[in-house]
């Protein structure tokens, strides 16, 4: 607690602040992914840095970024046909049950591309890029597998059980914006959202590591098998 009471901690760029403030009053219109941004390109250099600095040391995500390893496209309709209690047929199911579009999450690296050719994110490192593009590749895997719907309070679960496998801003800002929403809009949810915080994070504290794994080539398993083999039950 002493660090966080120092008189000398970093501020919020007002840029940072403002778009933050957007998200809190009309999350559909403003998105997680522009607060990401913006904080590489004006966030507090400490805050940077220590983000990096604990990805860089941990030997296993140094592997998997040197790795560098993103799904290719794939026949997502023949998933169908795999059996009904493998990994690809649920996730398969859960993308249809929700009317997703699985090539949104595979091809959030254009949007990225978009931004980094455009000069909009000089300041993010080639980790992070990395990190986030695989992490939007699994994200929508990450539900049948983990258990969590996409309902609100499923989906701000699931960010909690990332941010307790990975420590990296994007799920630490979903936090942020909930609980702001929480603390000055909508009070009255103040258990149940506390309580989707806890279950992820506890949750993601207690299963294996579900980042490192190249789920797609996983499909054809059986998904309590992968379940039971990674603690998530």
């Amino acid at each position: 607690m002493d660090t966080l009471a120092r008189a000398d901690k970093p501020s919020i760029h007002p840029d940072i602040a403002e778009y933050l403030l957007q998200i809190v009053h009309d999350p559909a219109k403003f998105g997680v992914p522009e607060l990401h941004f913006r904080f590489w390109n004006h966030g507090p250099q400490a805050a940077k840095g220590w983000y990096l600095s604990s990805f860089r040391t941990d030997p296993e995500r140094r592997a998997w970024y040197e790795e560098g390893w993103l799904c290719p496209d794939y026949d997502f309709e023949a998933l169908e046909q795999l059996p009904e209690d493998s990994l690809g047929y649920a996730y398969r199911a859960h993308i249809r049950k929700n009317g997703l579009d699985h090539r949104l999450l595979l091809n959030y690296r254009l949007l990225q591309e978009h931004k980094e050719l455009a000069g909009h994110i000089a300041g993010m490192p080639p980790e992070i890029k990395f990190a986030t593009i695989r992490g939007f590749q699994t994200h929508d895997i990450l539900h049948p597998l983990t258990g969590y719907d996409t309902s609100p309070l499923g989906e701000i679960a699931l960010q909690a059980f990332n941010l307790a496998q990975m420590r990296l801003p994007y799920a630490a800002f979903w936090m942020s914006i909930v609980t702001t929403q929480m603390a000055f809009l909508s009070p009255q949810v103040i258990e149940v959202l506390m309580d989707a915080i806890t279950r992820g994070w506890q949750h993601g504290r207690r299963a294996r590591n579900l980042t490192y794994t190249r789920w797609e080539e996983l499909f054809e398993r059986p998904i309590d098998a992968l379940r039971n083999e990674h603690a998530l039950v």
